[in-house]
């Protein structure tokens, strides 16, 4: 099935197996572009899509793709982060949208690890809990090459 047809059989059953999301998902307008490197991504407009990526999934995962696309739009992702790190508010946001998705009974990546200390969390609580873990590992980091350079200096 092509990759178009099978994005508006995806948000139908979206919109009959889950309402709500599917409700979501029938006020962004769907377009193909081949230069995402995620299935599917989003403007908040419009559910943009890599068609090569969708012809390879099944059904589940892509209604899964385009409930997590929606999420990001109806959570208010892109106005929420702020002055943070783009990169990791990313990160924290998709974590966020992970543990809803799974408690909606979507169907996740088998290889997706959710850590459960993040259930139930705002992307700002991920977000704060990585930040502060990034730090930590930043200054171990920093203190075993202080101390490598403290053993360097003393056998020369």
């Amino acid at each position: 099935m092509k990759a178009g047809k099978k994005m508006e059989k995806a948000r139908v059953q979206l919109l009959l197996d889950n309402p709500f999301f599917g409700h979501l998902a029938s006020y962004l307008e769907l377009k193909d572009d081949e230069s995402l490197d995620n299935p599917i991504g989003t403007d908040h407009k419009k559910i943009y899509f890599n068609p090569k990526m969708i012809e390879n999934l099944d059904e589940s995962k892509v209604k899964s793709c385009i409930a997590h696309g929606i999420l990001h739009t109806a959570l208010g992702h892109q106005w929420r982060r702020e002055s943070r790190s783009e990169e990791t508010w990313n990160s924290a946001t998709d974590i966020a949208i992970n543990w809803i998705l799974k408690e909606s009974g979507f169907e996740l990546p088998p290889k997706l690890r959710l850590r459960s200390d993040f259930k139930n969390k705002s992307a700002e609580e991920i977000y704060s809990e990585i930040t502060l873990e990034e730090k930590k590992n930043q200054k171990g980091s920093e203190k075993n090459s202080d101390k490598k350079k403290r053993q360097k200096k003393r056998f020369r």
